[in-house]
């Protein structure tokens, strides 16, 4: 007997919170694990099904080829600048280093890439959190954290405050 009744989900209702296409969901329910570190968090980031669009453009790949090269906090194949997961991650990274970008398909697509990585990073941080996954939990909060103060990993916590910080100082 059928009843075709539908019943909500917590990943429904994390999905449906973050605004994530299925394909992205279904992608990191599979590969979201425990024991999950930072560099592999970032490798399923860039998997998102909402960056598949994000090929290099020919007007791009000598930019591309420079940040390729610059990358530090991320992994990627030196070879593969023009794939979209790879510009994803060396966009990620240049918006960390407040990188100045000249072309600017690639400074609309950093704007693009920063936007849904900060959503899907809160994403993987509710994932975390619902299967119980402490380690994995506080990586994601840590990138998400990154990612809003716009500090590298490795950068001293005083640097967020800067010289035109109004964090501190009395006006009238």
């Amino acid at each position: 007997m059928s009843t075709e009744a539908v019943y909500a989900t917590d990943m429904g209702r994390i999905a449906s919170n973050f605004y994530i296409n299925v394909d992205t969901m279904s992608y990191f329910m599979a590969n979201l694990r425990p024991t999950t570190r930072e560099e592999m968090l970032l490798f399923h980031l860039s998997q998102a099904a909402e960056f598949k669009q994000l090929d290099a453009r020919k007007e791009e790949y000598e930019e591309m080829k420079i940040l390729v090269g610059e990358c530090r906090y991320v992994d990627v194949d030196k070879k593969s600048y023009n794939e979209a997961h790879t510009k994803v991650l060396c966009l990620f990274e240049a918006y960390l280093k407040q990188r100045n970008i000249k072309t600017f398909s690639l400074i609309s697509d950093m704007a693009y890439v920063v936007q849904n990585s900060a959503r899907l990073l809160r994403a993987m941080f509710e994932i975390s959190l619902q299967r119980n996954y402490a380690d994995l939990a506080k990586v994601t909060l840590r990138w998400c954290q990154v990612l809003d103060k716009r500090l590298v990993p490795d950068a001293h916590v005083m640097k967020q405050f800067s010289a035109d910080s109004s964090v501190g100082k009395l006006s009238n």
